[in-house]
């Protein structure tokens, strides 16, 4: 018997996100939740990846060799000796600043909502590539899904019971209502949709 027989795990009802508890070797099976009875399809939980800025070390670089090239001019210095400054030299030992991040907005892009599934059209003419929608609470917070790339005139239907929790618990749309939506990240400025 291998260790993944053995191995106990969790996975969210597809239908009323009651946590099932089963086989590692069962995942991919289908069955009927022991919680509402609907057939709902075993899998090994693994929370989405939220989106984390990536760190740039550019700046850091640039300050520790603008302060080295500083301090390397003070100390070529003779003490009572001018320093001629013309606009050559200043133009030749300035270092240019890394242009800042402009996020992309997703201004084309349509979402609407009903009981159980969350509707995103694309409007606009151009191709968006993946970006996440979130929903109720402002982006990390809530649950989220990923929306794959989405072409012009393209749309898709998202079940409001994908949405999950980066604590791995799905949304119920029995129990909850949608207030709010949001959209973004991957690139994209974060967008509210009500």
């Amino acid at each position: 018997m291998t260790t993944t027989e053995c191995q106990t795990v969790k996975c969210p009802c597809n239908n009323c996100s009651e946590v099932i508890e089963f086989s590692a070797s069962r995942a991919g099976e289908v069955m009927p939740c022991p919680h509402c009875g609907l057939d709902t399809k075993l899998f090994i939980h693994r929370p989405p990846l939220v989106p984390r800025p990536k760190k740039s070390t550019r700046g850091m670089v640039i300050g520790v060799g603008l302060g080295a090239l500083i301090i390397g001019a003070i100390l070529s210095i003779k003490p009572g000796s001018r320093l001629p400054v013309s606009e050559e030299v200043i133009s030749e030992t300035m270092v240019p600043l890394a242009p800042p991040v402009v996020l992309k907005t997703l201004e084309n892009v349509e979402i609407s909502f009903s009981d159980d599934v969350l509707l995103v059209r694309n409007q606009g003419q151009f191709r968006y590539r993946s970006f996440f929608a979130w929903l109720n609470e402002e982006p990390p917070d809530g649950y989220q899904v990923e929306v794959n790339s989405l072409g012009p005139g393209d749309a898709v239907h998202i079940p409001l019971a994908n949405f999950v929790r980066n604590n791995g618990l799905r949304f119920n749309p029995r129990a909850f209502k949608v207030m709010r939506v949001w959209a973004g990240g991957n690139g994209y400025q974060y967008k509210e949709y009500e």
